[in-house]
């Protein structure tokens, strides 16, 4: 991920990311709230009836769940800023030859995803595209919310708790468990437990997400998604130019994806991880985060604090003490390579 010649995979290092976003980004208007930074996600712009949030991501590691995770991953960046998804656009670029069946079958997985959200596709584009090896596709999500309740991921201030929302690695084992289900198999994972793996445990983080922001409990919010909660947390402190100390201990993985992650020498706290969600709040608003989070089904724990000083993720583990300047390579892009 950090070689000079363009041969990483997945993200691109924030330094290089920061280059390359400033050749991207044209005028400042000042309706414009958030525009292109690394770690923030989402475009924010004030319609002056509503403050309009859009996001797009593509899925480009995942096989046999790839129309369900597009919708879920970008959907959840724009509830991550306050908003309540409404409105998406597709793109399927699809390898030559692919059979017409499966287009179906993803189109199918796409609408019946946005439909389960309550977000209508509004267009998008299909196109046949020479040198892929498989299917990519691309969500474009938007939509609407109130100015209180916006919530930049740079926003996390020196004395905010940190608090893990959901199972860290569930979206990668999610993967891990529909594209490798043999493997695991073979590696003496338990059929119950690939099962369970394969439903999902919890992707989608929208209405915990959109009720801290209206409530008002949290300063910044981030979805764990490549790189992991790891890749999130560095992402929290490179937008917020702060310092986050975390707690190894106190994250929070699944039993269930831990095994698997053993079993094919994963590590799931670089394992990217839609339905994780980070929050960072004041310490006097905790317990209302942890009810809120609990009331709509999640695990939720504070794993750390938010310091001023230098932008990075200190991981204090078992005696040892780890620092990230850059989100690590995801562990899902390290496995297929």
């Amino acid at each position: 991920m950090q070689e000079k010649n363009g041969k990483w995979i997945g993200k691109l290092p924030v330094r290089e990311l920061s280059k390359i976003l400033s050749k991207i980004t044209t005028i400042h208007t000042p309706s414009v709230i958030t525009g292109p930074g690394p770690g923030e996600d989402a475009g924010i712009i004030d319609l002056g009836s509503c403050m309009l949030v859009s996001h797009v991501d593509p899925i480009t590691e995942a096989g046999e769940t790839t129309g369900r995770l597009a919708v879920i991953v970008a959907s959840n960046d724009v509830a991550v800023s306050g908003a309540r998804p409404r409105w998406a656009q597709v793109l399927l670029l699809l390898p030559p030859g692919y059979p017409l069946d499966k287009v179906e079958a993803l189109a199918s997985e796409i609408g019946n995803t946005a439909r389960e959200l309550g977000i209508e596709v509004i267009g998008g584009h299909t196109e046949y595209t020479p040198g892929l090896e498989k299917p990519i596709v691309a969500v474009y999500v938007m939509g609407c919310t109130c100015r209180e309740c916006i919530v930049p991921t740079g926003n996390a201030r020196a004395g905010d708790v940190v608090v893990q929302i959901g199972y860290a690695g569930q979206e990668g084992a999610f993967i891990l468990a529909n594209d490798f289900e043999i493997l695991l198999r073979e590696r003496g994972v338990p059929q119950e437990t690939i099962e369970y793996l394969k439903r999902g445990v919890r992707l989608s983080v929208i209405d915990v997400a959109v009720e801290l922001a209206e409530k008002g409990l949290v300063h910044s919010m981030h979805d764990a998604t490549e790189g992991g909660l790891l890749g999130a947390l560095v992402e929290i402190a490179l937008a917020s130019s702060k310092t986050l100390r975390i707690d190894e201990k106190k994250i929070v993985v699944d039993e269930r994806v831990a095994e698997a992650c053993k079993a094919l020498n994963v590590d799931p706290l670089k394992l990217i991880s839609s339905g994780t969600l980070i929050v960072t709040a004041p310490p006097e608003n905790l317990d209302s985060i942890l009810e809120i989070a609990r009331r709509h089904g999640y695990v939720a724990a504070p794993i750390g604090s938010v310091a001023e000083g230098e932008a990075k993720l200190i991981l204090v583990g078992d005696g040892e003490v780890m620092e990230l300047y850059e989100p690590p390579e995801d562990e899902i892009s390290r496995f297929w390579k």
